[in-house]
Order: structure tokens, then C-alpha cells, then sequence
């Protein structure tokens, strides 16, 4: 996809774990670890079974994606958007 591996944590939620190197999302810099993903293209997948988020990730090769994903700062949680294009996986 864009280069993201995710985690599921204990309360089901999918957590950016690591981005590839030179991925787009890596390229990007707008991704941390530990960002929650919250929306795939504004449509909200907060704790949905990975079944029904894998292919809204899903496209043709050059396409792009928006993923949402929240990060908590200190001084509260912030809500980070990310446009990126799809590129084929070799995983």
C-alpha cells in the first residue's frame, strides 16, 4: 500500500507500528508511530475488522488515499491526515 505496517492493540484499534524506508508514507513526514488510524478516505474504521479496512486501502497502482489517524500530544490528541498514493506491495 503506502508503505505502513500496523499493530492492533488491546482495544482493537490499528496503530502505525513502523513506515517502510522511502515508502511514501515515510517520505511524507507527516506519519509518527504510534498515530491511531481513525478514517480511510473519510469513511470512519476506528476499531472495524481488518476484513472491511484492507480493501479501502486497496486500489489501482498510482491512485491516492487519504488516511486519518489520531496522535495524542501532550497537550491533547490531534487529528493527522495524510494523502497518499497507492503503490504495488511486494510483501
Amino acid at each position: 500500500m503506502a508503505g505502513i505496517i500496523f499493530e492492533r492493540d488491546e482495544r482493537g484499534t490499528l496503530v502505525l507500528d513502523a513506515m517502510l524506508p522511502g515508502s511514501p508514507a515515510a517520505r511524507a513526514k507527516a506519519l509518527r508511530t504510534g498515530d491511531v488510524l481513525v478514517d480511510i478516505d473519510g469513511m470512519h474504521v476506528k476499531c472495524k475488522p481488518v476484513a472491511m479496512i484492507g480493501p479501502l486501502m486497496l486500489g489501482p497502482t498510482g491512485s491516492e488515499v487519504t488516511l486519518g489517524f489520531e496522535r495524542t500530544e501532550p497537550n491533547g490528541s490531534i487529528k493527522v491526515h495524510s494523502l497518499l498514493p497507492r503503490k504495488r506491495c511486494s510483501c
